[in-house]
């Protein structure tokens, strides 16, 4: 499991960082503020990313039961996908941390961004 960087996009800009992903899965801090960018450029056609969320339901006298579901996207070679924020009640573990797969690992790599208030 990799624990991605997360990197503040400030007034003065960001160079962006991207970093290889483990096969099985990639973990960032999540304080709801956060970002995930996934960059293709092998040779695979088209990827999954998959964000994992921690809740996935909950009950509420107004609406009943609401089902939360993984946030998922999909992107394919030379491009690149943005996704989040990411909500810490629902995608952030007890600890603070999300997880994220991808469906292949060769020529994908990605950055983590968080935005400063």
């Amino acid at each position: 499991m990799a624990l991605l960087t997360t990197q503040a996009i400030t007034d003065t800009g960001i160079t962006i960082a991207y970093a290889a992903l483990e096969e099985t899965s990639n973990t960032f801090t999540n304080t709801g503020n956060e970002f995930l960018a996934v960059k293709v450029t092998g040779e695979t056609e088209v990827i999954t990313v998959t964000v994992t969320t921690q809740v996935t339901s909950i009950d509420t006298d107004s609406y009943g039961t609401l089902t939360k579901s993984n946030a998922t996207d999909s992107v394919g070679t030379g491009q690149t996908i943005f996704i989040g924020p990411f909500p810490v009640g629902a995608f952030a573990t007890a600890e603070g941390v999300t997880t994220f797969t991808v469906s292949a690992i060769d020529g994908v790599t990605a950055a983590i961004f968080s935005l400063i208030k």
